[in-house]
């Protein structure tokens, strides 16, 4: 799930920089805090790209702004996602992207709500598709 986020982050277009050094700061803190504040997650690597771990494959993807609701019609609980995008995508001062892989928008395999302050960017909630989690 990290992987596919980190390149997600750093793809967002008006924010790209920002959230790289983010992500990498993130990262370095969280593996130091690993063991001392026992994550559930582990980041294995950033990567620039989808990477099957099982075949190795790695696919170009894509950052899209999601505009509409009907976009996320199948981004339910019921589905395995864990928040309410519908909602998040309400907010006005909140903007959901999607990441994709290139040449195939509808599938979504990760999503991410932000929104841009006068000072800092916050990331309200992110979450990978429940396809792209491990079963470890």
């Amino acid at each position: 799930m990290p992987s596919v986020f980190c390149f997600f982050l750093c793809q967002a277009q008006n924010i790209k920089l920002y959230l790289c050094y983010i992500i990498q700061f993130l990262y370095i803190h969280l593996m130091k805090q690993k063991q001392e504040i026992g994550l559930e997650f582990e980041i294995d690597k950033l990567t620039n790209s989808i990477q099957n771990i099982i075949t190795g494959d790695s696919f170009t993807t894509e950052v899209i702004l999601i505009n509409s609701i009907s976009e996320l019609k199948a981004i339910l609980k019921k589905n395995g996602w864990q928040f309410n995008w519908k909602n998040e995508l309400k907010q006005p001062q909140r903007e959901v992207y999607k990441l994709s892989i290139t040449n195939n928008s509808n599938i979504i395999q990760g999503l991410i709500s932000l929104e841009v302050k006068s000072d800092h960017v916050y990331m309200h909630l992110i979450e990978s598709s429940p396809f792209n989690k491990g079963r470890e």
